[in-house]
């Protein structure tokens, strides 16, 4: 069965200089894993900082336009039955009260509820390369999932382009429909993507030499297809693990 995860985009609060964020955000998180239904609900998390242009400025880039959020956070639910649990626990407000101190937005503002498609995995990414995708004008929902998924394909046949890559995912919202009935009347999801790549590298010299390879040159024109470069958010992190993710196979026991 497929893990449920929530993705959002990090942007620290303007009383917030860019060094300060990082252990900020970490406070944040450590807040998070303290509240008494953690354990019972959440299987994963990550916290995954902006590392830049990952070039350094030292070398011609590729055609991205990098982003300046602060960073990606992700948070794996053990199923889709405790998001709802997580969000309406009666701790969950002290979460809410300090996204304030430590973002410019609340994340529900800047989050999506996805189910992750897993089309490569092999342990050790330290650098995780993001690609926020809306689907191009004129193409339907189910259009971007077949486009994406052939897409996926035609990269994953090239060895040599991929052989960087530690683990490639596909991140598919779950429908406004479905994410609200999880989420209860707590929150609402608000960034609105039509899938989030995902891609692990052991290190940003692995995952120059993914960009820069001549295979690729093809790769973003094909995207483009079917994906709006205009709407599209791209950003390179370094992973900071919060908490060991573990696989759906059964939740942890409510505290009691």
């Amino acid at each position: 069965m497929p893990q449920v995860k929530l993705v959002y985009l990090a942007r620290r609060s303007l009383d917030l200089a860019a060094d300060e964020f990082p252990a900020r955000w970490r406070r944040h998180g450590e807040l998070a894993m303290s509240l008494r239904n953690w354990d019972s609900t959440i299987a994963g998390y990550t916290q995954c900082d902006n590392i830049g242009d990952p070039w350094d400025g030292v070398a011609p880039g590729t055609g991205e336009t990098w982003s300046d959020h602060e960073g990606v956070g992700s948070i794996w639910f053990h199923d889709e039955g405790a998001v709802d649990e997580f969000v309406s626990h009666p701790d969950f407000p002290q979460l809410l009260m300090d996204e304030w101190a430590a973002f410019d937005d609340q994340v529900a503002n800047t989050s999506v509820l996805v189910t992750e498609e897993v089309l490569k995995e092999r342990p050790g990414s330290a650098v995780r390369l993001f690609h926020f995708l809306s689907a191009a004008p004129g193409v339907s929902a189910a259009e971007f999932e077949e486009r994406w998924r052939l897409h996926a394909i035609d990269t994953m046949r090239s060895a040599d382009l991929t052989r960087p890559i530690l683990s490639y995912v596909h991140n598919h919202p779950i429908a406004a429909a479905a994410a609200d009935e999880a989420l209860g009347d707590t929150v609402a999801m608000g960034l609105r993507v039509s899938g989030i790549a995902e891609l692990g590298f052991a290190s940003k010299v692995d995952l120059r030499s993914y960009l820069s390879h001549s295979r690729r040159a093809a790769v973003r024109p094909a995207l483009a297809e079917f994906a709006d470069p205009a709407k599209t958010v791209t950003i390179a992190t370094g992973e900071v693990t919060m908490c060991n993710r573990v696989r759906p196979e059964g939740r942890a026991p409510a505290p009691s």
